[in-house]
């Protein structure tokens, strides 16, 4: 679909240099002089250029959304295409304009004035680029509705005789209703810290069994983006919608080790609402994927390491990132670590049941790897403090696990093989949590109640610390 507007609208680029062309012949027949211009007539151009430039980035208006979770929604598609033609033609007929001011003045300076000025917003507000069709969207979704519509240019338009409403594939979805999976097994798969561990493992597993995957980290990947960052976050966001407008899989495998020396806030900021400012931020395009999964990396380390801080966990589920880190900022990185992966454990289960996730075909999952052989490894064992505890904990396997064993269960809870798996945490760690907690993983049974105590109780807490810290 996009590669057809966008020929169509080269093709209409040839009109304003073809009138540009004539002119000069034209000037000749109809004045036979061509004198400087009064001012009028090289006035009205800046004036119309500047009036054409505000509408044109005005257009088109966000889509109306009419009450009641099944009611009819605009076509994004309509919406874009009439946007997109009258923002050309607002545009254009600044370049057009100067031959009919040309003529009365009896000046060629008014077309070539016109020209100057109007060709370059023609290929800027007028022409089907990424960062057009970014402010379009960015414009029909301003009521925060999901307009799909990078799907709805990256999807084949049908064929003749196909018996397919071309437009089907474009509009809104509403309520339960979603577009169909297109046929075959490929996808497209968003990967964060890929550039080592068990994100590069994923990410070789996928390319190897022929998906697209496009890849975040903080170099040596396809969107170079900090997520520990808001600003940083956005970017990752807008990286991924300007490669892909359907996301088959998310996985949020960024994250730092809670070692010694390291921030504890930027722990916090890293493990758990960057990998969150991905999962909600990507959301309309693994909504257009029409059944999609988002894997998410816990850790075994929320039930088999003692002592980790439930105050951060407790404000992470509030989504209260200043108050997570401030309570991280009185402790130890090695408490906090676990804390952001339990909160992101708690958060999956808690999520993933809800009509906006597996009501809007997202299955949301996470894992919880044990001791991996990787670089954050061997940061943990050459720790001054806690290089002794790197292998302390047992595995019924007696060795660690490689990134391409949890890579493995990830692309099986990516794939449609888990279909029914919804909301669930899968222990990925030899055995260990097994081995210390034979009846139940204790860290990840707590009630609805208990949590909500335990938010009230961390929230006083974390106000006391901040009263206290400014005596």
């Amino acid at each position: 679909m996009l590669a057809q507007l966008r020929r169509a609208f080269l093709g209409l680029l040839a009109v304003p240099v073809g009138v540009l062309a004539l002119s000069p012949y034209i000037m000749r027949v109809e004045t036979h002089t061509v004198d400087t211009p009064p001012l009028w007539a090289c006035a009205v151009i800046p004036v119309a250029a500047a009036g054409a430039l505000l509408l044109a980035r005005r257009l088109p208006a966000a889509l109306p959304v009419r009450a009641g979770q099944g009611g009819s929604r605009l076509s994004a598609s309509e919406s874009f295409r009439a946007g997109l033609f009258l923002r050309f033609a607002l545009t254009e007929g600044v370049v057009l304009l100067g031959l009919p001011l040309a003529m009365a003045a009896d000046s060629f300076l008014p077309m070539a004035l016109s020209f100057c000025l109007g060709y370059p917003l023609v290929l800027w507000t007028g022409i089907p680029t990424r960062s057009t069709i970014e402010q379009i969207r960015a414009r029909l979704e301003a009521d925060g509705v999901s307009s799909g519509l990078w799907a709805s240019l990256l999807a084949p338009y049908p064929k003749a005789g196909s018996g397919a409403d071309p437009r089907s594939s474009l509009s809104l979805q509403s309520g339960r209703t979603r577009p169909e999976r297109k046929a075959g097994p490929m996808g497209t798969y968003v990967i964060s810290g890929a550039a080592s561990g068990i994100g590069a493992a994923t990410a070789a597993l996928l390319r190897g069994q022929g998906h697209t995957v496009v890849t975040v980290d903080l170099k040596d990947a396809d969107v170079v983006a900090d997520l520990s960052t808001a600003r940083g976050r956005e970017d990752a966001v807008a990286g991924v919608r300007a490669r892909t407008g359907v996301v088959h899989g998310l996985v949020p495998c960024a994250g730092i080790a809670g070692l010694t020396g390291v921030d504890p806030e930027l722990v916090v900021s890293v493990n758990y609402f960057g990998a969150l400012a991905l999962v909600k931020g990507l959301r309309a395009e693994l909504e257009a994927a029409g059944g999609a999964s988002a894997v998410l990396l816990s850790s075994n380390s929320v039930t088999c390491q003692p002592g980790w801080n439930a105050d951060v966990a407790a404000a992470c589920l509030r989504d209260d990132e200043d108050g997570a880190r401030r309570a991280a900022a009185s402790a130890d990185a090695v408490e906090v670590y676990p804390a952001t992966k339990a909160a992101l454990a708690y958060w999956t289960r808690r999520e993933a049941v809800k009509d906006e996730w597996a009501g809007a075909g997202i299955r949301l999952n996470a894992v919880a790897p044990g001791m991996i052989d990787t670089a954050m490894t061997e940061g943990l064992r050459r720790d001054p403090r806690l290089g002794v505890f790197a292998d302390a904990y047992p595995s019924a396997l007696g060795r660690p696990g490689r990134p391409e064993e949890v890579a493995a269960t990830i692309a099986f809870l990516l794939s449609e093989a888990s279909s029914l798996i919804v909301g669930t945490v899968v222990f990925v760690d030899g055995g260990t949590d097994a081995i210390l907690h034979p009846m139940k993983p204790e860290g990840m049974r707590i009630g609805r109640l208990a949590l909500g105590v335990m938010h009230r109780a961390s929230a006083a807490a974390t106000k006391l610390k901040a009263l206290r810290g400014k005596r």
